[in-house]
């Protein structure tokens, strides 16, 4: 996962995804990277906006494909 949007994603916003995807909540990510609840939010969706998404569920499916060894 360590590559999972490379190139697109500013530095904080794979740690978000990555914290997303382990199953934390937005206050739980928040509080384990020290930012405010806000700020994950922004992060969240900026990063859902660069990888071209809209939803969990998509963020859920393109990380598979991704370790699945497509895009």
């Amino acid at each position: 996962m360590q590559t999972f949007g490379s190139g697109v994603l500013t530095p904080r916003e794979p740690e978000v995804v990555r914290l997303i995807l382990q199953g934390h909540s937005t206050p739980s990510a928040a509080a384990y990277l020290g930012i405010a609840q806000g700020t994950v939010k922004v992060h969240r969706h900026h990063a859902y906006a660069k990888l071209g998404i809209s939803s969990q569920a998509e963020l859920f499916s393109m990380a598979s494909r991704h370790l699945a060894g497509g895009t």
